[in-house]
């Protein structure tokens, strides 16, 4: 959902009316897109986009635009961020990567690829920073947020841990500990005979696992 838009602030509203105007926005890309990517978009195909994706409470103090444009043939986004505050926001890659997931989202729901193929548009993120403080000083990397680089990797540069109890017999989930019935239960969920795909397990020195437990002081 989209936030409401509070008063703008006179350097909010000279930065937007000077990037919605795409002849201008064309020339500040060519200057500030890195090479891989200029070779990749035509700015030619450059198209406003209307929605915000700034939270109400952080308005006073960003600003954001969003453009389509072709890459590679294919639609695709640039997404600029601007940072209208004299202080650099430490959390700014973090906000940044929740304003990308709002627009991929967007896009899904708006276009119905959830049922089908999702291949998500590609965004190229901008953020504009004139504060006081010259030079940066913090990370514009997302992974410096974590403690160990190489968990964050193994962790979110790679698929998603999936626990599927469909693909799974009563008797691999019954070798499960405590957990068996809750997993048997949840496989069985939709299923008239539930009861009755319980009735093996109840035999199992599960039970008595469970019953040693102290459930109810939890």
């Amino acid at each position: 959902m989209m936030a409401t838009k509070s008063t703008p602030t006179s350097h909010d509203l000279f930065f937007k009316y000077s990037l919605r105007d795409l002849d201008i926005a064309k020339d500040y890309f060519k200057t500030k897109l890195p090479a891989f990517i200029k070779s990749k978009v035509n700015l030619e195909t450059l198209k406003l986009q209307p929605d915000s994706f700034i939270e109400s409470d952080a308005e006073t103090r960003f600003a954001d635009i969003l453009y389509e444009v072709s890459f590679e043939g294919e639609p695709a986004y640039i997404y600029l961020l601007a940072e209208h505050q004299s202080k650099p926001d430490r959390l700014m890659p973090l906000r940044l990567w929740n304003y990308l997931c709002k627009i991929w989202m967007r896009d899904v729901e708006r276009s119905q690829k959830s049922k089908g193929d999702i291949k998500l548009p590609y965004i190229i993120p901008i953020v504009f920073y004139h504060g006081k403080q010259k030079v940066y000083p913090y990370s514009m990397d997302f992974e410096d947020y974590f403690e160990d680089k190489a968990v964050f990797r193994k962790l979110y540069h790679a698929p998603f841990n999936l626990v599927n109890v469909s693909d799974q017999t009563d008797e691999e989930l019954a070798t499960h500990g405590c957990a068996a019935i809750l997993e048997i239960i949840q496989k069985r969920i939709f299923e008239k005979e539930l009861i009755s795909h319980l009735k093996p397990i109840l035999e199992l020195d599960i039970l008595k696992e469970i019953d040693s437990l102290d459930l109810a002081s939890k």
